[in-house]
C-alpha cells in the first residue's frame, strides 16, 4: 500500500438514490477515521443522483464517482465497486442507511487480530422515515474469535437470526474478493457472509453503529393485522427459496481451502440451515417483532441515541 491509498475502501452502488444519498454519503465522510475512499458507482441513474455524486467528488477528494454505460444490474454493481477498491479493508454502503461517525475505527480496531476477516456492531432496523424499527442484537451469537473450525463457525453464524446484515459489516478486501461474485441467488447476501465465515474468524462490536433502512413495502407488511398469517406464508415460501442458496453455499465450499472432510460438514450444515426455513419459526418470528413494537420502542432510540450520539 502506497501512501496515497486509504486504509479503507467504502462501495456504494446506487441507482436512483434521490435525497436519501446526501445523508447517507455525509455520515460516511464524517467518519472519525477520515483515512478512506467513498467509490460511488452509478447504475445510469436517472433522477439527481449523478449530479450529486459529481458535487461530492468536486468537493471531497477522498470520493470517486464512475458511472457505467449501460444498467449492468444491481448484483454487478456491487461487484463493481469491490474491483474499483484500493484498500485492504471493504464494506458495502446502501444509500439509504445511515452510519455513527466511530462505525469504521471501531471496527477497525476489532479486527487487530490477522485471523478476523470481518467485523460489525449491532444494527438497528429503521422505518423509512429514520424511526426506530427493531434492534438486530444478536452480536455474540454471531462471533466466532477463536474459533478455528471454518464449519464450527459456519454453525455459528447459520443459527443466529438476520445474520446477512454482517454483510454489511467491514471486510479484509482479499478475503471479500474470493467469495465473489455474488451469487445470484435469493439470500444472496447471507450466502456471501456464510462462505466468509469458511474463511476467517467474525469479530463483533457491542455498539449501536449502523442504521439500516427498511423499505417501504416491508414495514407495511409487519404493520399489517393479519401479520401472523403473513408470516406463515413467508416460512412456507422461504423453504422453496432457500434451496438455491443451500446449494450455492454448498458448490461455492467446494472451491475453498479447506479440508475435504470440512467440506461435506459445510454442506450438512448448510442444508440444517435450509430445513429450519420450515419450522415454526415464521409464527414465533411475527410475535417477536409485535410484542418488540409494543414494548421497546422508547427504550431502543435512548439506546441508539446514546451509542452512536445522533
Amino acid at each position: 500500500m502506497t501512501a496515497c491509498e486509504p486504509r479503507v475502501s467504502i462501495g456504494m452502488p446506487v441507482y436512483n438514490g434521490g435525497e436519501l444519498l446526501r445523508e447517507a454519503a455525509d455520515s460516511l465522510l464524517a467518519q472519525e477515521m477520515g483515512d478512506l475512499e467513498l467509490i460511488f458507482s452509478d447504475n445510469t441513474s436517472t433522477d439527481g443522483t449523478s449530479e450529486l455524486c459529481r458535487e461530492y467528488a468536486r468537493r471531497d477528494p477522498r470520493v470517486r464517482y464512475y458511472r457505467n454505460d449501460a444498467n449492468i444490474g444491481a448484483f454487478s454493481n456491487f461487484e463493481r465497486v469491490v474491483e474499483l477498491a484500493r484498500a485492504p479493508y471493504f464494506m458495502w454502503a446502501s444509500h439509504d442507511d445511515l452510519w455513527a461517525p466511530q462505525f469504521v475505527s471501531t471496527c477497525l480496531a476489532a479486527m487487530a487480530s490477522p485471523d478476523v476477516v470481518l467485523a460489525y456492531p449491532k444494527c438497528l432496523v429503521i422505518e423509512p422515515d429514520g424511526q426506530p424499527f427493531r434492534l438486530i442484537d444478536h452480536h455474540q451469537l454471531t462471533s466466532t474469535l477463536g474459533v478455528c473450525s471454518p464449519v464450527q463457525r459456519l454453525r455459528r453464524v447459520l443459527k443466529a437470526p438476520d445474520f446477512w446484515v454482517l454483510f454489511y459489516g467491514l471486510m479484509r478486501t482479499d478475503v471479500l474478493r474470493q467469495v465473489l461474485p455474488i451469487s445470484r441467488v435469493h439470500a444472496n447476501d447471507s450466502v456471501l457472509v456464510a462462505l466468509m465465515s469458511l474463511l476467517g474468524q467474525f469479530a463483533d462490536v457491542p455498539e449501536v453503529l449502523f442504521k439500516f433502512r427498511q423499505k417501504a413495502n416491508s414495514v407495511a407488511i409487519h404493520k399489517r393485522a393479519d401479520f401472523l398469517g403473513e408470516a406463515e406464508k413467508k416460512a412456507s415460501r422461504n423453504f422453496r427459496s432457500f434451496w438455491p442458496a443451500t446449494r450455492s453455499i454448498c458448490s461455492r465450499s467446494m472451491g475453498m481451502p479447506i479440508a475435504p472432510v470440512q467440506k461435506l460438514g459445510v454442506c450438512l450444515s448448510a442444508f440444517r440451515w435450509y430445513l429450519s426455513r420450515y419450522t415454526s419459526r415464521g409464527r414465533r418470528r411475527a410475535r417477536q417483532l409485535l410484542t418488540y413494537r409494543k414494548s421497546h420502542s422508547v427504550p431502543v432510540r435512548q439506546t441508539v441515541e446514546s451509542d452512536t450520539g445522533r
